[in-house]
């Protein structure tokens, strides 16, 4: 009966004839898009009182919005909702608007250049101070209202708009939309033309290219170094495994999904399956790029970690502002399990506790397209969570109260230590526990 609750959230769209031009395009997609905070239950009474309000006042200039202004109007109405789990497709707002041949990461508030296209390859691991004329922590200000969730969700969300002329041409109206302007610290200046990317699995991936016909090309900051940190090796597997000195065991959680080398949950099963006689002394339990997925993935390796670790042995578990949904249901049952032995290190996980999630099948605007993810079960795996009518199934059957889910050492990745191929976070851990 549980289970039940997960088709509550189903959006069912009402027939309607074919618009005539575009204005009653627009109006049908608004009039679909003014149905989400009945089913999604992130919003309060008041920001859904917000959202109404202000598809009105989008609804008086619609018709004459481009694609790209319309897209960026949907995305900051459904960031209406403060909530990280209601929010616009980024990845297909990438497709259609398409990015300049760099890729963007944030090391302690500064933003980098990590990841480029051919064109661009003068550019690789330049430090950025300004896009558009506007400094870079102005740019992130302009961009955060179109982006949900938390400030770190945000933070994290944040660079693929900053990539996108088209994107910042709607919040920038004085910029051409075709062309990324970059100052770099140095005092130069350089104009990109805009590029229709091949989609990056996660910014700091460390391949030496991605390759889908001749020309298209990435390299990264990282691509001749001789040996890349465990965090980075191996992006294509959801699971990475590797023996520390001093007793200690690395392991890294890249998502909570299946890869091309089995399921997720078998993967992890083996890593649990033959520990040292007395247990590891330590282990590292990497989240930070995991931006979610299957929480029932992890259910089983984070019940048995208690039985991995030595008596008097500690769990590291390293989070960062990608950290999301699956990845801090997963933290916080590690932490649980071990109690005052699990200690989290890093950034401040991308979202907030209590969160909401699980809306079932996203809301599909009719005539743009535009995807809109949806939240209905609320999760609380600090506190617990235990309203039938409101909770998530799951917390009925795996529920912790984990408590506090802040970092206890906050440390962040020195973009200098990237370049070196060392981890900042990870060699603290590995300090503390020689």
């Amino acid at each position: 009966m549980l289970y039940l609750g997960r088709n509550q959230a189903a959006i069912s769209l009402p027939v309607k004839p074919p618009p005539h031009d575009l204005a009653e395009e627009r109006a049908q997609d608004l009039d679909d898009l003014r149905q989400l905070p009945n089913v999604d239950r992130s919003f309060t009474p008041d920001t859904k009182t917000k959202f109404i309000e202000e598809i009105d006042a989008v609804q008086t200039q619609a018709a004459i919005m481009s694609p790209a202004q319309f897209e960026m109007a949907v995305s900051r109405l459904v960031a209406l909702s403060g909530n990280g789990h209601t929010s616009v497709d980024k990845n297909q707002r990438g497709r259609l608007f398409g990015r300049a041949p760099v890729r963007f990461a944030w090391f302690a508030g500064e933003l980098y250049i990590v990841r480029v296209h051919w064109p661009a390859i003068d550019l690789l691991g330049r430090h950025v101070v300004s896009i558009d004329g506007r400094p870079v922590s102005e740019a992130f200000d302009a961009v955060r209202p179109y982006i949900s969730g938390t400030q770190e969700r945000a933070r994290d969300d944040s660079t693929p708009v900053l990539e996108s002329p088209a994107l910042l041409q709607t919040v920038w109206p004085d910029t051409d939309g075709e062309h990324l302007n970059l100052g770099l610290a140095d005092g130069a200046f350089r104009q990109l033309d805009a590029l229709v990317p091949i989609f990056d699995p996660f910014t700091l991936q460390p391949v030496m290219a991605i390759a889908s016909t001749g020309d298209d090309i990435w390299q990264t900051a990282v691509s001749r170094l001789p040996q890349t940190p465990l965090s980075l090796r191996m992006p294509e597997h959801m699971a990475f495994v590797s023996i520390l000195g001093h007793g200690g065991l690395y392991v890294r959680i890249n998502g909570n999904s299946n890869d091309p080398y089995g399921t997720l949950a078998d993967q992890l099963a083996r890593i649990a399956a033959d520990p040292p006689k007395d247990g590891w002394r330590w282990i590292v339990l990497d989240l930070r790029f995991n931006n979610g997925g299957d929480e029932l993935k992890t259910m089983a390796f984070t019940k048995s970690l208690p039985k991995l670790l030595a008596a008097d042995g500690n769990l590291w578990i390293l989070t960062g502002n990608a950290t999301f949904s699956a990845a801090i249901i997963t933290a916080a049952r590690a932490k649980a399990f071990l109690g005052k032995r699990a200690h989290i290190v890093g950034e401040t996980a991308g979202d907030r506790s209590p969160f909401w999630s699980g809306g079932g099948a996203p809301l599909v605007l009719r005539n743009s397209g535009i995807r809109v993810d949806h939240a209905y079960f609320k999760q609380d795996w600090s506190a617990g969570c235990d309203s039938i009518q409101l909770c998530s199934p799951f917390q009925f059957i795996y529920g912790v109260a984990a408590g506090d889910m802040t970092p206890e050492i906050k440390i962040g990745w020195s973009f200098s230590d990237y370049l070196a191929g060392r981890d900042t976070v990870l060699e603290k851990v590995r300090d503390l526990n020689r």
